[in-house]
């Protein structure tokens, strides 16, 4: 048996999709199946309201500053982002962690980077990227302050951009792949 728990319908007309939500009510009565209250709504894409979420990515409806068109633009979702800071936060704050090399860290960083970039990498998630690569570079930052017994984040900010690149650090910032 094959299950869906998650599903986006799109219709024209606010009249299509309250049609649409009728009849999948319908459908999913007789399969024995009740959709979530909270998460079963309706939105209006046009009212440049604040989109949703849907497997990860936020969706969300924006005006093309150039061509005055109006465009579907994804990107990573709140909780995705939270994810993956917590992931790369979790790998660089271990006590155990601190007797590791700066080279054994990244190693273990760079899987978890690729991945993450690698489902998200389709859209405009381009100041996303952005935002977590400054975000490894302050946690690397702060794991060298307290390998080497100082203080703050200012101390680790002399590698950032040296060492962190000859140690092989994978940057998210310039793999997106636009989609047509």
């Amino acid at each position: 048996m094959r299950y869906a728990d998650d599903a986006v319908i799109l219709c024209r007309t606010e009249t299509d999709a309250k049609e649409a939500l009728r009849r999948l009510h319908i459908i999913m009565e007789r399969l024995g199946v009740k959709l979530h209250p909270t998460k079963t709504r309706l939105v209006n894409l046009k009212e440049g309201n604040d989109g949703f979420d849907f497997l990860g990515f936020h969706h969300r409806k924006l005006e093309s500053w150039r061509y005055g068109r109006w465009y579907l633009q994804r990107w990573p979702g709140r909780k995705a982002m939270k994810a993956v800071r917590e992931k790369i936060r979790a790998i660089t704050a271990t006590p155990q962690g601190l007797q590791r090399s700066l080279k054994e860290v990244i190693a273990v960083v760079n899987p978890v980077l690729r991945g993450w970039g690698n489902y998200f990498r389709v859209g405009n998630s381009s100041r996303h990227f952005q935002l977590i690569d400054m975000y490894v570079l302050e946690r690397l930052c702060l794991f060298l302050s307290k390998k080497h017994g100082k203080s703050g984040r200012g101390w680790g900010q002399r590698w950032r951009h040296i060492k962190f690149r000859t140690e092989g650090l994978h940057r998210l910032v310039g793999t997106i792949r636009r989609h047509n």
